[in-house]
């Protein structure tokens, strides 16, 4: 009798230290994502460029107010509401989103926007000599130049 108890103990206890190692009804719990703005850095060439910024990961449910602002409205302007950018001038701003949620957290992503103006003329003022000397320009990038030399001689 004490064979076939010792016998069924040892099942018992192997059973029980397997089912102990099985995983039953795991819960995994992860984090949301942050939001976060579609871009984070955009560069625009010439007045009038635009683009429309959007935010990621955003639970609105939670969400008490969005506002879309720009650190300087002479480079960039963006419509409050909607996060439609417009470039106006030459430089670098930023355009924010300052989210207000309902619990009074607020978080404000950013991009950097750069604008550029591309030239249209080059003025040279420094020609040396009498303006029959020659001079080197270097661009690194080829491109065909015309001079047109403007020389003032004065009737004496």
């Amino acid at each position: 009798m004490k064979k076939w108890m010792q016998k069924w103990m040892g099942i018992l206890l192997a059973v029980l230290l397997f089912t102990s190692v099985i995983p039953v009804n795991e819960i995994i719990t992860q984090a949301a994502a942050a939001p976060s703005l579609s871009v984070t850095t955009k560069a625009l060439t010439g007045i009038g460029s635009a683009f429309t910024l959007t935010i990621k990961n955003l639970d609105k449910t939670k969400v008490k107010s969005k506002v879309w602002y720009t650190t300087n409205k002479s480079i960039v302007t963006v419509d409050s509401k909607t996060g439609y950018v417009t470039s106006t001038g030459k430089g670098t701003a930023y355009i924010k989103c300052k989210i207000t949620y309902k619990d009074g957290t607020i978080l404000r992503p950013a991009c950097k926007v750069t604008v550029q103006i591309k030239a249209t003329a080059i003025d040279i003022t420094n020609i040396p000599g009498d303006g029959t000397d020659y001079f080197v320009m270097t661009t690194g990038i080829p491109l065909i130049l015309t001079v047109f030399l403007h020389l003032v001689i004065p009737v004496i």
